[in-house]
């Protein structure tokens, strides 16, 4: 089942629009390399800045998609962990309430059997 993570972060540019503008600075750049000093020094233009600019932006990006990677391989995992302890759980329930029955330390089990701490959902 798919899961939806929600940030409180609205992106102005879109995954596409970043690969769009880190290509056409790397093409920016290409061309600066092959023209005369005077072109690769101008005002707001300066080829090494905007090499590293770029390097940089292209460095992010990569690494937002390392992160989102990383957690797309752990979601099972915490699944199948989260799976095998609540078995253990309801074992754990079921077997204190057999040995707890009619004794003073069976009101202990309200402590986890009572409300949840928070409702589960019916969705991943």
């Amino acid at each position: 089942m798919a899961t939806t993570f929600k940030l409180s972060y609205t992106r102005s540019q879109k995954d596409a629009d970043i690969q769009y503008l880190i290509d056409r600075a790397t093409a920016t750049v290409n061309v600066l390399s092959q023209l005369p000093a005077n072109y690769q020094t101008l005002p707001g233009i300066e080829s090494a800045a905007y090499q590293t600019d770029t390097n940089a932006l292209e460095a992010d990006n990569q690494a937002l998609r390392q992160h989102l990677d990383a957690i797309a391989a752990l979601l099972p995992e915490l699944d199948r962990k989260a799976e095998g302890i609540e078995t253990r759980n309801q074992a754990a329930l079921a077997t204190l309430r057999g040995l707890l029955r009619g004794k003073p330390e069976e009101a202990l089990l309200r402590q986890i059997s009572g409300p949840r701490k928070s409702k589960p959902s019916s969705t991943p």
